[in-house]
């Protein structure tokens, strides 16, 4: 399995690496055009919404933040995606 994030992913040549495979976030691949250059060479894709893919960090962020600087407020503000997400 080969990991790509944002615009420099490349799923062809993370294939040709060998990887059967591939983890992407949906920024990183020149929208409609990856999904459907990878189903016609039949890659197999997990896509994650970038959104979605960064919010764990975003939260861990607005934590640190506020521990690091207690004198200035700092709140995470949730956002009602249209995703779900699943976690194991």
């Amino acid at each position: 399995m080969a990991i790509g994030t944002g615009a420099i992913t490349h799923l062809v040549k993370m294939h040709e690496l060998g990887a059967c495979l591939l983890l992407v976030s949906n920024d990183g691949m020149n929208f409609w055009t990856g999904e459907f250059s990878s189903a016609d060479q039949e890659l197999s894709l997990l896509i994650v919404n970038q959104a979605v893919s960064e919010l764990l960090g975003i939260q861990a962020l607005a934590s640190y933040l506020q521990e690091k600087y207690p004198s200035i407020p700092v709140k995470y503000l949730p956002v009602n995606y249209h995703f779900s997400s699943i976690m194991a």
